[in-house]
């Protein structure tokens, strides 16, 4: 007649178990499978898709202690509150009322030009032997800061290779800025104007 089972026979008792083992074998297989492929897959994407780090963008904050907007009367003198954002290096330039340009930082009495992130500085400088004093009133004056992560100084052309404090070969601001950005494109720049007015 051919073998038949009889409920509560070994064969019933042995055979169940061995099922449940095979399926749970064979699923702890599966999901190790699964693991295994996938920290392959991440091994691969970072391999083919590494993290790039991006600088933090360098800033310039330029102000002096009547604000952003300043107003002078003749005979007044400028003072600057400057800081930058990230470790780097300093260049501030000054514009009189006859367009005379001159580099005012670094300068002889603070000539080293780096700075730390945050770290805030004034031109002049309590210990600056200069001052900068407004002389013609319905004019403006201007300032240009201009702050890179490499030093500048020596990579400058010779127009810009001038005695600090002093009156510049060159025609304006705009030219330079240009000059820097040539060298460094990626530097940032603040341009603070100052109205003049009657005492």
């Amino acid at each position: 007649r051919g073998m038949t089972q009889n409920p509560g026979s070994p064969v019933d008792a042995v055979w169940p178990g061995k099922n449940r083992w095979i399926l749970l074998l064979g699923s702890l297989a599966l999901i190790s499978l699964a693991i295994v492929g996938w920290t392959i897959l991440r091994r691969e994407d970072a391999r083919v898709n590494p993290k790039i780090l991006v600088p933090a963008p360098l800033l310039i904050q330029l102000d002096t202690p009547r604000g952003a907007n300043p107003r002078y009367h003749v005979g007044e003198r400028l003072n600057l509150n400057i800081q930058i954002s990230e470790d780097g290096y300093l260049y501030c330039y000054y514009r009189d009322e006859d367009n005379k340009i001159a580099r005012i930082y670094p300068n002889r009495y603070t000539p080293d030009s780096y700075l730390r992130a945050g770290q805030n500085i004034t031109i002049p400088g309590p210990n600056a032997g200069f001052s900068i004093e407004f002389g013609q009133a319905g004019q403006q004056a201007e300032v240009l800061c201009l702050a890179s992560q490499h030093e500048m100084g020596m990579k400058l052309p010779t127009k810009l290779k001038v005695t600090d404090l002093e009156p510049m070969s060159v025609a304006s601001l705009e030219e330079v800025m240009q000059t820097f950005q040539a060298i460094d494109a990626s530097l940032a720049y603040h341009r603070l104007r100052l109205a003049i007015i009657d005492k």
